[in-house]
């Protein structure tokens, strides 16, 4: 992303649209990136790199709220 990474974009989108959950899919697996991402708004995080089923898990938890 040129102008801004996924943690900003992340943080603008939910200011705009609290009320949507996020389930952030990324490359990135450094502890600290992941710790960050609940105050941000994701109620989930999922490494590209991850199985389709985890993805899927990760969407599903999202949208019934478990996460």
């Amino acid at each position: 992303m040129p102008k801004m990474n996924g943690l900003e974009a992340l943080r603008k989108i939910h200011d705009s649209l609290p009320g949507i959950k996020f389930v952030l899919l990324t490359a990135y697996d450094a502890k600290g990136y992941h710790r960050e991402t609940p105050s941000l708004g994701a109620v989930g995080y999922v490494l590209k790199c991850s199985l389709r089923e985890q993805l899927q898990q990760a969407l599903h938890t999202a949208m019934e709220g478990t996460a």
